[in-house]
């Protein structure tokens, strides 16, 4: 036959099983806080390296474009000394022909690295948003409350106490 259970071995029994499974949950809630945590770093980690690449695509395009611009205008420099000697023109008004491809060229030159220094711009403040959204993230997911799964513990310890020391004593005075 078996012997009976104490009550201290009882209240023992119960807060183990308490503290087990409290901590069994706070476990669980620190997992789901860092697995939540990693994928938001590499989350934004992944958007910055998309940006990074747009902001080099835009300005390997805008090098091209300026190579473009660049040997459009020598042409058509080249076009007009040509024209001018072969129709024995020379002086100033070819000189300010040519002067108007280079001032061109150097204009546009200016507004493709004007936009570059925007799409820079842009894309730091992009950055920016996409860390505060990866810090909204990680906040969505509460960290795990020590305070309170100790407390948790402590207050089904009392209760345990009450159940099997407190309440019998008091219903025995009733009787």
């Amino acid at each position: 036959m078996c012997e009976p259970i104490s009550l201290s071995t009882l209240m023992a029994t119960s807060l183990a099983m308490s503290a087990a499974s409290t901590a069994v949950g706070v476990i669980g809630q620190q997992q789901q806080f860092n697995a939540n945590a990693a994928n938001a770093v590499q989350a934004q980690q992944i958007q910055n390296t998309q940006t990074n690449i747009g902001i080099q695509q835009s300005e390997a395009a805008s090098g091209l474009r300026a190579q473009q611009s660049q040997s459009d205008m020598l042409k058509a420099a080249a076009t007009a000394a040509a024209s001018a000697g072969e129709s024995g023109t020379a002086g100033n008004s070819v000189d300010s022909l040519i002067g108007d491809y280079h001032a061109s060229e150097g204009r546009y030159l200016n507004s493709l690295a004007t936009q570059g220094q925007w799409n820079r711009d842009q894309a730091a403040v992009q950055k920016q948003g996409q860390a505060a959204q990866a810090q909204g993230r990680i906040n969505s997911v509460a960290k795990p409350d020590f305070l309170g799964a100790a407390l948790r513990i402590g207050g089904d310890a009392l209760n345990t106490y009450t159940d099997l020391y407190v309440k019998p004593q008091l219903n025995a005075g009733r009787s």
